[in-house]
């Protein structure tokens, strides 16, 4: 009994020690998918911004080479748009139309400047034209663009990066800028050639919204995955809870079978009633330990119907084993008789009362009988003792002598044998 209780405990606490594994797995799967959404997030967002850099790089590429296929374009010089100071050694900078109207020319890198401004203006976006051997001292490259042109010289061909401008965070993306033969016009006397990495161009978009809008996503994940360990964690709460009670009551039936099954071996042992379950498809029988006591058998004894008939006593075997194979299995009648045995481990005599009962197959066939053995040996000696005594009793009553002092004594020996027999006394007469 002990050792089911302490196997339903262990048992128990097995399953509770997998529930606590099973939490720490889900918390921690739980944690890592949030991380890992996050961070799947800000690189979605960062990758997003990074294809408006992209595409904003390419705007200003597709200008700037439209501008440079036509040699560079005219337009009236301004306060805002002067003559070129970096173009004078092109003779025909600064124009006159047939009609006296001026003209300046505006060149690829004098538009970009132009329009990166009111690109800035705009929409927040900055967008740099630099090189490492600038024309204009305005393109020079700051640390970051320099890196990145020296990056460009060992076969980079992209870089980026969040960097911070002014306080705020942007993300800066860079891309090189190739020598094309209409680029020669200004650039040949820089001693450029065709497919050199003349510079490049940064753009740098703010992050600020993508921010807000990463937090916001951040927040809704959060919550999602607090959901889900908030589910989890309740049922595992709620089947850890589950185990705990089962183990309780598993336990308390535990006891409580443990206190009947004692309960019935003692009064089995108090009435020397052991029980049996006889295979009748195999022959074969299992007992219990009271049992084996009145049969003075072992654990290497046989158990078969032969076993048992060794059991008999022989005065009694041929008529038991009639009676088995016509009565019980034959008629189908119910197992009910006194016998007599030889005890195996000493072959003393006993009497034992056998009970058993029959169930079938669905054809009707007898296949297996359970039932019980009780030694009742004291109780038939005590019988005989009784029907020997009252023989006596009426011999002294004939013949009257002694009548009076022995009819007391047999009478108390009447109750004394009355009780060892099971009945109730006779005559109920004491010492007093």
């Amino acid at each position: 009994m002990k050792s089911k209780i302490k196997q339903t405990i262990i048992d128990s606490t097995t399953s509770k020690r997998l529930i606590l594994i099973l939490g720490f797995a889900g918390t921690m799967a739980i944690a890592i998918s949030l991380a890992w959404n996050i961070k799947l997030d800000k690189n979605n967002i960062i990758e997003a911004i990074r294809v408006q850099a992209r595409s904003a790089y390419e705007k200003d590429i597709v200008y700037r080479r439209w501008n440079a296929s036509h040699g560079g374009v005219y337009v009236p010089p301004t306060e805002q748009t002067p003559p070129n100071p970096y173009l004078d050694f092109i003779p025909d900078r600064d124009v006159i139309t047939t009609e006296g109207q001026h003209l300046t020319l505006m060149n690829p890198a004098y538009m970009n400047c132009q329009v990166f401004k009111l690109g800035d203006e705009a929409y927040g976006i900055r967008s740099h034209i630099t090189s490492l051997k600038p024309i204009r001292p305005e393109n020079a490259a700051d640390p970051w663009e320099t890196e990145a042109l020296k990056a460009f010289e060992n076969g980079a061909e992209e870089i980026s990066s969040i960097e911070q401008l002014d306080g705020k965070d942007y993300l800066r993306l860079m891309k090189p800028l190739i020598t094309e033969k209409q680029c020669l016009k200004c650039h040949e006397k820089q001693g450029y050639k065709v497919g050199d990495i003349r510079g490049g161009i940064s753009v740098s978009i703010p992050m600020d919204v993508q921010w807000k809008i990463m937090n916001t996503h951040r927040k809704t994940l959060i919550l999602i995955h607090f959901l889900l360990l908030l589910v989890g964690g309740g049922s595992l709460y709620v089947g850890f809870l589950y185990i705990k009670n089962s183990e309780k009551k598993h336990i308390h039936t535990l006891k409580e079978l443990y206190e009947s099954n004692s309960f019935l071996k003692e009064s089995h042992n108090i009435t020397h009633l052991g029980t049996y379950a006889l295979d009748i498809t195999t022959g074969f029988w299992t007992s219990s330990e009271i049992l084996d006591e009145i049969f003075g058998i072992n654990s290497e004894f046989v158990r078969n119907v032969e076993g048992w008939l060794e059991i008999v006593h022989p005065d009694e075997r041929e008529d038991m084993q009639n009676y088995f194979r016509q009565y019980v299995l034959t008629e189908h009648k119910q197992f009910d008789r006194k016998y007599r045995i030889l005890r195996i481990r000493d072959q003393k005599e006993r009497w034992v009362h056998g009970l058993g009962k029959l169930s079938f197959d669905e054809l009707g066939n007898p296949i297996r009988m359970i039932g019980t053995i009780q030694d009742i040996t004291e109780r038939k000696r005590a019988s005989i003792k009784l029907k020997t005594k009252i023989a006596q009793l009426k011999r002294l009553n004939k013949n009257m002598i002694g009548r009076e002092l022995k009819m007391i004594e047999m009478k108390k020996e009447v109750d004394e044998l009355c009780e060892k027999a099971g009945l109730p006394r006779r005559y109920n007469i004491t010492d007093e």
